[in-house]
């Protein structure tokens, strides 16, 4: 009885193995997912805590497969054959292991890149740049959807991009025939700011300070000086410029600088200040009671000051100056210094100069005729002078000689020569009308007595004039007073 008991539960487990469709079951955890085939159909069921993992399945047929379930169970069509079940393993999308019911792995897809970080290098370049992928060999990289570029790198570099432009980057981990899904980013290409406008100030001997606007879309600014960066990188839009040297030129530029490069350079250029060069070619001119100074002039704003015997007696913007209220014959020391805003130079070297009365050149010489006489003026010269009429010759110490005895309506050469060799020369008819002349003038001894002389012939001649009119004068009240007289006394005797 006992043996027929077995066949029976024996015969029954293999009608069970015959008829019931081959299924695979795991033993762990506590929702038991499994997979079954019938006529190339494939079921699963206990999914619910795996929906939308990925469920990879081993058989001895065509080794690793998966699927992605939608609901707790499901089925569709996995071909004609109806392979025999191994292993099978249920992963995340993020790559975690969530059930397996065997210690073989399965070929896994490396997981998604992370912390996409974008450069830009220019306008119209851009650097991207990821942490290494687990499991990657390669990475497939797409800018705005187009082909992918392969690259084993972390980082790509995109070139020829359009400046101020919008894009978008995919990028997908690989290994092998297994590849992750896609990590994106954007970024937008920011084109270069514009150049600053500068200026210099508070330009000292040896310091200045250059500023600038601030340059919209600019992140820092590069300051050079005569071609050299003195500042690399700054927020500020000032740079002081310190330790120059005086009287020194020197060029600034300035370029504005963001993520998309370099503004053209902005620059001016701008001397230091300097104290002025001490004055040379310092001349003096003696003159009556007075002195001309002159010297080379400096450029700028320059105030000259001028020293007589070490103390200072003015100061002026030409370049000369005249001394006055000296002593004739007296030496005088001189000296000059230039001034301007940032100091005094020394004076310059010493010159000295006597003043003196100052010889007149000899001039203007000129005849007076008077029937048979005449009279020979000048003006300057040196006495004693020498002054010839035709054959008559008279040495004067005076600017002026009188001829007497000289024939009427005749010309006659006229010359004076003075003590230094200079001569003049002229000539003059003597006419017909015989003319009371003055006596020649005293002879002087400086300008001024010159000019006396000079006064008195011209005042000798108007006293001649006015007396002969005032004497016509008295012959004309005389006549008529005559005349009034005869015409009473005839009146009465008729």
């Amino acid at each position: 009885m006992r043996t027929r008991l077995l066949k029976a539960f024996a015969s029954f487990c293999l009608a069970l193995l015959i008829f019931v469709p081959t299924a695979l079951a795991s033993t762990s955890g506590t929702s038991t997912p499994v997979v079954s085939w019938s006529s190339g159909w494939l079921s699963y069921s206990g999914f619910g805590s795996y929906i939308g993992d990925t469920v990879y399945f081993q058989t001895n047929f065509n080794g690793w497969s998966d699927f992605v379930p939608t609901a707790s169970s499901g089925g569709f069509d996995y071909g004609n054959s109806t392979p025999s079940p191994a292993n099978i393993a249920i992963y995340s999308a993020s790559g975690s292991e969530l059930y397996s019911n065997s210690s073989s792995q399965p070929p896994l897809p490396p997981s998604a890149v992370s912390s996409i970080v974008f450069t830009q290098d220019s306008s119209t370049s851009e650097t991207v740049s990821w942490s290494a992928s687990s499991g990657a060999t390669s990475y497939q990289v797409s800018l705005n959807g187009g082909s992918p570029v392969s690259t084993t790198s972390t980082s790509y570099t995109f070139t020829g991009l359009t400046p101020n432009q919008s894009y978008s980057v995919s990028i997908v981990a690989v290994d092998g025939s297994a590849s992750s899904s896609a990590s994106t980013g954007t970024f937008v290409t920011v084109p270069p700011p514009e150049s600053p406008s500068l200026n210099v100030s508070n330009i000292t001997m040896d310091s200045a300070i250059v500023s600038w606007n601030a340059v919209s879309g600019a992140t820092s600014y590069q300051v050079s000086v005569n071609g050299s960066v003195v500042e690399s990188s700054t927020t500020s839009t000032s740079y002081d410029m310190t330790g120059l040297t005086s009287g020194s030129s020197y060029t600034v530029s300035v370029v504005a600088v963001n993520s998309g490069g370099q503004s053209n350079p902005a620059s001016t250029s701008f001397d230091t200040g300097s104290i002025p060069a001490v004055p040379t070619g310092l001349q003096g001119t003696p003159a009556n009671g007075s002195v001309t100074l002159t010297w080379s002039a400096d450029s700028g704003n320059i105030l000259y000051t001028i020293y007589q015997n070490g103390i200072q007696i003015a100061t002026t913007t030409d370049a000369q100056y005249v001394v006055t209220g000296l002593t004739n014959g007296q030496a005088y020391s001189f000296t000059v210094s230039a001034s301007n805003s940032y100091g005094s130079s020394k004076q310059s070297a010493s010159i000295s100069v006597t003043p003196k009365n100052q010889l007149v050149p000899l001039s203007q010489l000129s005849g007076e005729a008077g029937g048979t006489e005449a009279l020979v003026s000048w003006v300057g010269g040196k006495a004693p002078f020498t002054v010839t009429l035709g054959s008559q010759t008279e040495t004067v110490t005076s600017q002026s000689a009188l001829f007497t005895g000289l024939q009427k309506s005749t010309s006659y050469n006229i010359s004076v020569t003075d003590s230094l060799g200079a001569s003049l020369t002229s000539s003059l008819n003597t006419g017909t009308v015989t003319k009371i002349l003055p006596p020649p003038m005293p002879p002087s001894g400086n300008l001024f007595q010159t000019m006396v002389n000079a006064f008195g012939r011209v005042a000798t001649i108007a006293l001649v004039i006015i007396g002969s009119a005032v004497a016509l004068g008295l012959i004309v009240v005389l006549s008529i007073y005559l005349w009034r007289l005869l015409k009473r006394w005839f009146s009465r005797s008729s």
